[in-house]
């Protein structure tokens, strides 16, 4: 430690003005070497904690510049944060109240952001109206939405307030109307069976018996119209579908029986216009592909515009040679050779590229 010089041991200026700093100042006895050595440690003492408060003090004179000045760009008074409104005691005139002090707002329970000004500054504002003035605040609640369990025994507890709307059962009117034959206006001769059906309903439903029935053709002015290249049974789903907008014959069959359906009825759908039962049916075969179906399916594929179908019929055939090989096996392959030679060529060159043997 340096030696102490003569000055070091003269009081402040702030010192000789604060009686209690002076009292202990001048209460140092100065008698002996011993004395002064006393002397010394207490005058160090003493100087070291007018050092650090006058530290703090400087810390905390800059910090109350800091919030000042962000205080003047956000341009909001408040209430001090001892809740005291124009009547608190005013402080002394050595130490004026600056224009803007900032706190803290209530955040997560502590203040920030809450400023303070003098009386003067403001009835200056215009905000002053009757030694009185408004405060808008705006406060934002979070409610946890998940219900308790007294709240959830007390909804289950409670009378209904109203019943919730039944789904719809439209298709269920149509269907139970199409199936009593009452209204039916046209009749068709499917492989020499007749089926009857409601005009507006199949006119409403697909272009193609748009354009049949009410366009310039033959079958407009007729009553009767004959279909020779499909099954009655596959005419007669179609039309559940297109009355009810449902095929239960695909709902309740699985395997190569459904595939073989809506095979069938991926056919009548692509010839009448009718692409929901065209994605129901491509769907279906989807997940019930098998070696003795697979053939027709890629050729039925091919010929109306399934790419989807198509392709997991290629996965399945070069699954393994011995996939290939039991496919190959089959009259659906021979079919598939005949009908689609360019699907059949790209097939085998498949085949060659993944090294599967036929």
């Amino acid at each position: 430690m340096p030696p102490l010089l003569k000055d070091d041991l003269r009081p402040s200026a702030e010192m000789r003005t604060e009686p209690w700093r002076r009292r202990r100042f001048c209460s140092v006895p100065a008698t002996d070497d011993g004395g002064r050595q006393s002397k010394k440690k207490t005058l160090l003492s003493i100087l070291e904690t007018v050092a650090t408060g006058a530290k703090g003090a400087e810390n905390g004179a800059k910090a109350a510049k800091q919030r000042q000045r962000r205080d003047r760009r956000s341009g909001v008074v408040g209430l001090p944060p001892g809740g005291r409104g124009p009547n608190r005691a005013s402080r002394p005139a050595s130490s004026p109240v600056p224009a803007a002090i900032t706190s803290a707002t209530l955040s997560k329970g502590q203040a920030n952001d809450v400023y303070v000004t003098t009386r003067s500054k403001l009835a200056s504002s215009g905000y002053l109206k009757d030694d009185s003035f408004l405060v808008e605040c705006v406060i934002t609640v979070l409610l946890d939405n998940r219900p308790t369990q007294e709240a959830a025994a007390a909804a289950n507890l409670a009378p209904p307030t109203g019943a919730a709307a039944p789904p719809s059962d439209l298709h269920r009117h149509f269907g139970e109307l199409w199936r009593s034959q009452k209204g039916t206006d046209i009749a068709f001769l499917v492989s020499g069976e007749p089926i009857a059906a409601l005009k507006c309903v199949l006119d409403a439903r697909s272009p193609v018996f748009m354009a049949e029935l009410f366009g310039d053709t033959r079958e407009k002015a007729s009553q009767r119209v004959e279909i020779e290249d499909m099954g009655p049974e596959v005419f007669r789903a179609m039309l559940h579908f297109i009355h009810t907008d449902t095929v239960p014959e695909l709902d309740q069959l699985n395997g190569e029986e459904a595939t073989v359906i809506a095979q069938h009825l991926l056919e009548a759908a692509d010839r009448y216009g009718l692409e929901r039962l065209k994605m129901i049916c491509v769907e279906k075969m989807c997940t019930n592909i098998g070696v003795g179906t697979v053939a027709t399916t890629l050729a039925l594929a091919e010929q109306h515009g399934c790419p989807k179908l198509k392709s997991k019929c290629m996965e399945f055939i070069l699954g393994g040679a011995e996939n290939f090989q039991a496919v190959a096996a089959t009259e659906c392959y021979k079919h598939l050779k005949a009908s689609c030679p360019l699907v059949f060529s790209n097939l085998l060159s498949w085949a060659f590229f993944f090294k599967v043997e036929p």
